[in-house]
């Protein structure tokens, strides 16, 4: 419904807009001080209706940092529940890769970092296992990834020997 305001409210609104507020400031605001119920959205009509402009565009202004910007070393968790950190490039790793990479040296090609215990939150170096990508899908596919790192270990081997059966039969093949 349609509020008429009063010249002194008019003024309010023409004044408190100007300091650069949203229409749910301003009408918390207004209700405040006029004692009344005031939505958001009469403020939003009655700005536009008054001609009045808030000062703010809706657009991102150049050089502006935007709200949600994290600085380098900010730790988050991704939607698979992996823990993350902000690298100087503006990137975001998997704190495990990082770790693995300062104490061991680089991750081979085709290797990727597994935890040994499956606790994505575990990382103590001994943990971190860094396995092939055939030595992984082996793994998965015959669910010998476990919750405890001696077992883990153990079907690593059961991997790494299945694979040395695979070539040695398609070498026989040949």
């Amino acid at each position: 419904m349609r509020k008429k305001f009063t010249e002194h409210e008019k003024q309010f609104i023409q004044d408190y807009a100007g300091a650069d507020k949203g229409h749910r400031e301003i009408a918390m605001e207004f209700n405040t001080q006029f004692d009344s119920n005031v939505t958001p959205k009469q403020i939003k009509s009655a700005l536009s209706r008054y001609s009045v402009s808030t000062g703010r565009t809706g657009r991102f202004e150049k050089n502006a940092t935007p709200h949600n910007k994290k600085k380098t070393g900010t730790l988050r968790v991704n939607e698979k529940n992996t823990v993350e950190i902000k690298s100087d490039d503006g990137k975001w790793d998997a704190l495990h890769r990082i770790l693995y990479k300062k104490y061991h040296g680089n991750i081979p090609a085709g290797h990727i970092v597994i935890f040994a215990n499956s606790n994505k939150r575990d990382f103590r170096l001994e943990n971190l296992l860094a396995v092939s990508h055939a030595e992984y899908i082996i793994m998965k596919r015959r669910r010998l990834l476990s919750h405890q790192k001696d077992a883990t270990k153990a079907a690593l081997l059961v991997a790494k020997l299945r694979l040395k059966i695979i070539d040695h039969d398609k070498g026989a093949r040949m």
